[in-house]
Formats: structure tokens, C-alpha cells, sequence
């Protein structure tokens, strides 16, 4: 192989396309494909669903109503308040994971629990047993004639009747008995709440899973009333649990069920799982968890489902494909993720309608407002929960991200990457490849630049109009990423080449203009030979070349010739040599030759002082 064949052009090219390829899958490079992603949100511009309503818990609600958590009545009220007012779905995201147990609630039922036991509460009964002894007693006695007997047992009989025992006693003990579980059930928070749930009808709880590898079952089996919303596996195809290695769900390694007060009464229990990106933000919901080998829809997909009237058995999943919700199927990635589209809010105008939970809890607002509506019930407030990074907001409250979630399945906005987007991107990749292996270095620097501009934005643009009208993700900016890198690089290579030459070229020119003065110095044309020498670069040996020449001119008595070049030296070093009383002198020699000639002589005389 021959030896230049390392500095040709289409090497370097190839080179550079093999880097990259390598490093496709880097934070940076894709990173820049993220941020295209978010680009192209942010400038998109699509109606949310109006079917959507938010009731924040904001910093008002905590400020009128309490510190955080509240108590489960208060759950309870806005529940009731949204039953009356005709919301279609209620979106809980509080999680309820465990009891809330009340003070008070605890010493009632120890005292319920006392009373029931001591022998206060059994006086009735004990009441009872002595009417049957008495009974028994008068029938001994009956057959014989026994009058004082008769008598004694007949008056005990209206004794007991007549007695406190009887008519007062038993009727306060029951009282008490009620009084105390009636504070009880008051107390019961829990209970109340799930009454509240039951009544509505139409609240789907949120449960949070914890994404992570199983390395063995779980402690215990989640809840019937969990299991109840996993998916039926005639619903599902291409079950992962038949290839761990293949497509399917993202396996969750923990979770935190409702208690059983509130889940049994649920509509629904939606799993709640985030997953971000690399950079931390988050573009995408898992519309499907896989815990234990069960798989259960997220929120997003129940509450969508709740809208539109159908249930956990409508939903159908093609795993590495798509997820159906009846007639509406939803394109996801290997890992059933849905590309989540972000509505930006208007100047004036909020994409979703956020009231304060403060403000519906007293009326301010009406119930009728959330007449058939999808209601999101959740915290917006600082220090309640976790902000999540969005493509529309670095900041943003996880019951927003639900909402636009749920607005992106009704109205079908999810972003889809077709099957054949990866040829897309390994298309361009390959065409950018060509480009700077064999077009771009037989290209002049101006149409090199042009030919790569016209490139870069083609596929910028083909990516951003894919993704603003289509809906369709095809990743372009790798290929984008090593155009703009391999011109620069190549064109900085054919840089460094040309002014490797051009400083080869200045040597060997400033050996020739050395030449040639020092030729023309001993061929006596001094003043040709300084014009070589002043085209040389300027150093030592330099000056001591133009020293020389300056004291030739000296002894051809052209002292105003030697003391220009004098000077020169003098601008490059001051001290060189003895330049400086060599310039004086030459000054002075020029200054004091005298002239002369007469009439009488045909011949000049030169007089030197």
C-alpha cells in the first residue's frame, strides 16, 4: 500500500464516519437528538383535549386548610362535591398506601373494645339467665302445695320485672354500645373516604411503581382488588414473559398498593411510574409496567379508557408495537413507551384549566364546571412531591405531566418512530458518509460549503416537518452531527496542508533570495543584492548578512547607502555588533565629503577629512 494513501481524503473521511458511528449512542450525540425532540415540541402547536380539567393542591390550599397530609374527610368532601357536579372520571394521584389513624379513633376503640368485654355489658344476658332460673324455679313448685314457695318465687318474678335491671339498664348499656361505635366509624377517615369512592363510582387511584430488575418473587402477592386491573393475557401478544430478551413492558421491581378501605373502592388503580431520560427529562409514559410478570396499564391509559366507557378488558397490547384502547391504538416503542406530546400554554391561557382545590372545597367554584369531565386531582405546591423536566418546562408538577398525558392518548398526539424510521437514519448516515469520502474533497471550499449547508438543512428540516404535522419521529441529527464534524474536520486538514506547503514554499524562496544576494554581493551589484536580502525573513543570520553588504558599501565610499542599512539593522537590534557607532560614522563620512574641482583642472578632487 502505498504511503500517501493514509493522508487521501476519503480515508480520513471513512475515519471520521467509523467515530461517530461508534459514539452514536453517547450522552452528547444523543443529547443533541433530545434537544431536536424538544425543538420540535416547542414549536408545535396542537389543541389539547378540552375534556380535561386539574383541581391543584396548591399553596393556598395548604395554607387555608392545613399543613400536609390532610386528613382523608377532607379527600372525602371534594369527592362528594365532584359526584354531585358530574364528573365523568376522578384521577386521584394521593396516594392513600397507608391507614390514616387518628388519635382519638384509637382510644375509642380500646374503650369499645374494654366495654364490650367487662361484665357491664353482660348484665342483659346475666338479666335473662335469672328469668329462666325464676321460670324453672316456678315450675318446681307448681305441683305442690307449696303456696309460700308460689309466692316467694312470684314475687321475685315482679321484682325483676319491675327492676331497673330490666326496663333502664339494658336500653343505656345498647345506647352506650352505639355511642361508641358511632364515634368510631366518625373517627374512621379511611372508611369514610372509601364510602365517599364507592358512591362516585368513577375514581381511579394512582399506585407508584419502582422501576428495577426482580431477582426473585416478591414478598407477597399484591391485593385482589390490584389484580384485578392487570391485563388479561388473551389481551396481550408476543408475551415477554416467553422471551425476557425481547420486547415487553419495563420490569418494576417495587410498588406500594392503596389500602384496602379505599382500593376495594376504586373504579381503578392506574400505575405510576417514571421513566426519564438520560438528561433526566421526561418525553415519554410507560403505558404498560410489568410487575411479576403481570402487566398493568399506567393512569394515563385507565383514565383514558374511563372516558370513553371502556374498562382494563378493552385494552389490547402488542408488545414492541402498539397498545389499542378499543378503536384507538397507540404506536409505542419496543418498551410500550409513548412519545408524550406537551401543549405550551398560550400568552393568556393555561393548556389545561388548573383551579385551586381550596376554592372548589368551598364553592367558590361551581361543581357543574367538571360536568363530564376527565378531573386530575394533585399537588402543585413547593415541597409536596417531586417537579419533573419536561420539553415545555424544566419545572413542571407531576399531575400536569398526567394531564398531558392523557390529552395526547384521547387526541391521538403521541409522537410515532416507524418501523422504518432507523433505514431513514442509516440512509442519511450513509449518504452524509459518501459526501465526505468522495464528493466533498473534489469540491472547491465555496461549493463544498454550500453542498454541506444544503445538507445539514434538509435533514433538520425533514425532521422538524415530520414531527410538527405528521406526528412521525425520524432521528436526523446524527447524520447532521457527523456532516458538520467531518467538513470541519476535513476542511481543517486541507488547511493544515496548504500552509504546510506554503511554509515549505517560504523556506526554499528564502534560501533562493539568500542565493542570489550573495551572488549579486560578490558580483559587486550591492544594491540588488539588498533587495534580496531584505525579502528574507529577519534573524541573526540575516543582520549579519546586511552588516556585511553595509560595510561593501562603505568601500565604494556610498556612505549614505551603508548608513540606510546601518539603520535597518539598527530597527531589528539595537545592539548589534558595533551598529551604532557604525551608523554615526557613516553619517559623518557623508556629511564632511567635499567636492572639488576648478577651472584650470578638467578632474575632480575627492578631499577627505
Amino acid at each position: 500500500m502505498k504511503k500517501g494513501i493514509w493522508k487521501s481524503d476519503w480515508l480520513v473521511g471513512l475515519l471520521i464516519t467509523l467515530v461517530f458511528l461508534v459514539f452514536s449512542g453517547s450522552d452528547f450525540l444523543q443529547g443533541l437528538e433530545r434537544s431536536a425532540y424538544d425543538f420540535s415540541v416547542r414549536s408545535s402547536t396542537r389543541i389539547p383535549s378540552d375534556k380535561l380539567a386539574v383541581i391543584a393542591i396548591d399553596d393556598e390550599s395548604i395554607a387555608n386548610i392545613g399543613r400536609w397530609p390532610w386528613p382523608r374527610d377532607v379527600h372525602a368532601r371534594i369527592l362528594e362535591i365532584l359526584t354531585e357536579g358530574g364528573a365523568k372520571v376522578i384521577g386521584q394521584t394521593v396516594f392513600f398506601s397507608e391507614p390514616q389513624i387518628d388519635p382519638g379513633l384509637h382510644f375509642i376503640s380500646e374503650l369499645k373494645s374494654a366495654f364490650e368485654d367487662s361484665s357491664i355489658a353482660a348484665v342483659p344476658e346475666s338479666v335473662d339467665d335469672l328469668e329462666m332460673v325464676i321460670k324453672a324455679s316456678r315450675n318446681l313448685v307448681k305441683n305442690k302445695r307449696d303456696a309460700n314457695g308460689r309466692s316467694a318465687i312470684d314475687q321475685i318474678s315482679e321484682y325483676l320485672a319491675n327492676s331497673p335491671l330490666r326496663t333502664r339498664v339494658a336500653e343505656e348499656i345498647d345506647s352506650y354500645i352505639q355511642v361508641l361505635a358511632s364515634a368510631e366509624v366518625a373517627l374512621d377517615a379511611d372508611l369514610k373516604l372509601g364510602e365517599s369512592m364507592a358512591l362516585a363510582n368513577n375514581v381511579v387511584l394512582a399506585m407508584p411503581f419502582i422501576p428495577g430488575t426482580q431477582l426473585g418473587p416478591p414478598d407477597a402477592d399484591l391485593p385482589d382488588y390490584v389484580r384485578a386491573n392487570k391485563l388479561a393475557e388473551d389481551n396481550i401478544t408476543d408475551n415477554a414473559s416467553m422471551n425476557p430478551d425481547g420486547p415487553g413492558p419495563i420490569s418494576m421491581v417495587d410498588t406500594f398498593a392503596p389500602i384496602a378501605a379505599v382500593g376495594e373502592a376504586a373504579s381503578g388503580i392506574g400505575a405510576l411510574a417514571s421513566i426519564p431520560d438520560v438528561d433526566g427529562g421526561i418525553r415519554s409514559e410507560p403505558l404498560l409496567v410489568n410487575y411479576d410478570g403481570d402487566y398493568y396499564p399506567s393512569m394515563a391509559l385507565l383514565l383514558a379508557a374511563k372516558s370513553l366507557n371502556l374498562g382494563v378488558n378493552d385494552i389490547q397490547a402488542v408488545f414492541g408495537n402498539s397498545v389499542s384502547l378499543g378503536r384507538l391504538n397507540i404506536k409505542t416503542d419496543e418498551k410500550s413507551l409513548m412519545n408524550t406530546f406537551f401543549y405550551s400554554d398560550e400568552s393568556a391561557k393555561q393548556a389545561f384549566p388548573v383551579d385551586s382545590f381550596f376554592d372548589v372545597l368551598q364553592g367558590k367554584i361551581p361543581a357543574s364546571k367538571y360536568k363530564d369531565k376527565v378531573v386530575l386531582i394533585g399537588a402543585t405546591a413547593i415541597g409536596i412531591g417531586d417537579s419533573m423536566v419536561t420539553p415545555i418546562n424544566p419545572s413542571m408538577a407531576p399531575v400536569l405531566t398526567l394531564a398531558h398525558s392523557v390529552s395526547s392518548i384521547l387526541n391521538e398526539d403521541f409522537f410515532i418512530q416507524p418501523s422504518w424510521g432507523m433505514y431513514a437514519t442509516l440512509g442519511a448516515f450513509v449518504l452524509v458518509a459518501l459526501h465526505l469520502m468522495l464528493a466533498l474533497p473534489r469540491m472547491s471550499s465555496v461549493v463544498g460549503f454550500t453542498v454541506t449547508a444544503l445538507l445539514f438543512f434538509a435533514f433538520f428540516a425533514s425532521e422538524y416537518f415530520m414531527m410538527i404535522e405528521h406526528g412521525v419521529w425520524i432521528k436526523l441529527m446524527l447524520p447532521n452531527m457527523l456532516l458538520i464534524g467531518g467538513h470541519l474536520l476535513l476542511t481543517t486538514k486541507h488547511f493544515l496542508v496548504t500552509e504546510r506547503g506554503k511554509a515549505r514554499l517560504d523556506i526554499e524562496s528564502a534560501e533562493n533570495n539568500r542565493m542570489l544576494g550573495l551572488s549579486m554581493q560578490g558580483q559587486g551589484q550591492l544594491d540588488m543584492a539588498l533587495e534580496k536580502f531584505r525579502k528574507l525573513p529577519v534573524d541573526k543570520s540575516v543582520l549579519e548578512l546586511m552588516y556585511n553588504l553595509a560595510l561593501d558599501y562603505e568601500r565604494k565610499r556610498q556612505f549614505n547607502k551603508a548608513k540606510s542599512v546601518y539603520d535597518y539593522i539598527k530597527q531589528h537590534d539595537a545592539n548589534f555588533l558595533d551598529i551604532g557607532d557604525r551608523s554615526k560614522r557613516a553619517r559623518a563620512m557623508e556629511e564632511t565629503v567635499i567636492l572639488g574641482g576648478g577651472n584650470s583642472s578638467t578632474a575632480a578632487t575627492l578631499i577627505l577629512d
